[in-house]
């Protein structure tokens, strides 16, 4: 099954399908051919500790 991704290319705003691979996921534009590996995103950290987040605004 492809899953599509329509205006996504970041070359040419065209429409990308995301294939599998012997090496994994690959997205690819179907006008100009360009490609890229799919990576799952990764976990992201919080930078500030939740002891020092302070309320903003008014409650």
């Amino acid at each position: 099954m492809t899953t599509w991704r329509f205006k996504n290319c970041p070359r040419c705003a065209g429409d990308m399908f995301i294939e599998r691979d012997v090496d994994g996921l690959i997205e690819r534009c179907l006008l100009c051919g360009y490609s890229r590996d799919v990576s799952k995103p990764k976990k992201v950290v919080s930078t500030v500790s939740e002891s020092k987040r302070q309320p903003v605004g008014r409650f």
